[in-house]
C-alpha cells in the first residue's frame, strides 16, 4: 500500500464529478466536506478539460463541478464560473442587494445557488425546466439545493424535498 506524501491531517480531499472530465483538489483537513470547506482552502484544477488557469488569487468557501464547468464561491458570497459556458451556466446572476450566495451547485448545463434569504436562483440551460424554481409556501425557505444532469432539487426548511 502506498503511503500518502501528506500528513494525515493535511491529506487532500478529492472531488470528481461523475460527468466532468476535470477534477478538483481542495487541500483541507481530512474529512472536511467540500461544501463546508474552510475559507482558508486553496483550489487547484486539472484534467482533460482545460479551465482558465488564471483564477484570481483569493480565498474560496465552496466549489462544485458540473458537466463541463465549475463554480467557485468566494468568501464574500459572490460566485464565479469557469469552463464551457454556451448556455450561460458559468455566469451567476448578481445576488439582490443585501443578499449573498450561501451554497452553489453545478449541474450539467445549468447551475443553481441558495441565497441567504432562503431562496434558490438557477441559471443556464432550461430545456427541462431545471431553472424554474417552485414557489415556496408561506413560512418556508429553501435550506439546500442540488443541480443534476437536467433537474434541480431543493430541500425546504420543513424537510420536504421539491424537484
Amino acid at each position: 500500500m502506498n503511503e500518502s506524501p501528506h500528513p494525515r491531517s493535511l491529506r487532500p480531499v478529492r472531488w470528481l464529478s461523475r460527468f466532468a472530465p476535470a477534477a478538483l483538489l481542495l487541500t483541507t483537513a481530512l474529512g472536511t466536506r467540500l461544501p463546508n470547506a474552510s475559507a482558508q482552502a486553496r483550489v487547484i484544477g486539472w484534467g482533460g478539460y482545460h479551465f482558465d488557469s488564471h483564477w484570481p488569487v483569493e480565498r474560496y468557501s465552496a466549489i462544485d463541478g458540473g458537466g463541463n464547468h465549475l463554480l467557485l464561491q468566494r468568501t464574500d458570497g459572490t460566485v464565479i464560473g469557469q469552463g464551457w459556458d454556451s448556455p450561460g451556466q458559468c455566469v451567476a446572476p448578481a445576488a439582490p442587494a443585501g443578499l449573498t450566495y450561501v451554497q452553489i451547485s453545478a449541474g450539467s448545463m445549468h447551475s443553481a445557488g441558495l441565497l441567504s434569504d432562503g431562496s434558490i436562483v438557477a441559471w443556464g440551460a432550461n430545456q427541462f425546466g431545471e431553472c424554474d424554481t417552485p414557489p415556496l409556501p408561506a413560512g418556508l425557505t429553501y435550506v439546500e439545493v442540488s443541480a443534476g444532469q437536467s433537474f434541480t432539487i431543493g430541500r425546504r426548511s420543513d424537510g420536504s424535498v421539491v424537484a
